[in-house]
């Protein structure tokens, strides 16, 4: 599956996206959560796949000062908004990507997050080997993603999202893990529709 569904899609988006009623709220929540995963100290460095409009760059800023915090998204509308929002922080840097192929050499961060964002993915394991490739040793991946089972009906029923690829189970993500070369630490449901994922690199 092309990327250019993803791009079309969260182009048209983006200058909503923050206005968007229970979404944005939503999201917020889920940076939290993904805030509180985070060992987080100034100098730590972190990247955001598929960042959207910077809204977790900005808050990231708060608690890093002097640490690299990036992130990339396959829409060129959505980095748009996230460069308006976060050209006032110089240790923010925002740039079009595809997860697929990160700009960034290996072992750069000391994380890397994810929110609901995930069953996007047009190669799930390809993006996330690539996630890890930039992780540090012993640095962590979070994902957050939707994920309502039974995943039979809804992978069917969420066809009708452009762009949308698959949703994932507890056991996908150990299983993808794996083979990525990670090991998944923790794993929680956050509401009625979210799974978290914490993983770790050798």
């Amino acid at each position: 599956m092309s990327n250019e569904a993803n791009k079309k899609f969260f182009d048209a988006w983006a200058k909503r996206y923050d206005h968007t009623p229970v979404l944005s709220h939503w999201l917020r929540k889920l940076q939290k959560e993904t805030m509180k995963r985070l060992e987080l100290n100034p100098e730590t460095s972190v990247l955001d796949v598929a960042c959207g409009t910077g809204t977790l760059l900005a808050v990231l800023a708060q608690h890093i000062t002097t640490g690299k915090i990036a992130g990339i998204d396959i829409s060129p509308e959505m980095i748009q908004e996230a460069s308006k929002k976060t050209k006032a922080l110089p240790n923010v840097e925002v740039r079009q990507a595809d997860v697929e192929k990160i700009p960034y050499p290996d072992a750069t961060f000391d994380a890397v997050v994810s929110t609901e964002a995930f069953h996007h993915f047009p190669h799930a394991l390809e993006g996330l080997k690539e996630m890890t490739r930039v992780l540090k040793h012993g640095g962590h991946i979070v994902i957050c993603d939707v994920s309502v089972p039974p995943h039979a009906l809804t992978n069917f029923l969420f066809k009708v999202e452009p762009g949308f690829v698959k949703l994932y189970s507890r056991k996908d993500f150990i299983e993808l893990a794996e083979k990525a070369g990670l090991r998944v630490v923790h794993q929680k449901r956050v509401g009625l529709f979210t799974l978290m994922h914490e993983m770790r690199k050798a």
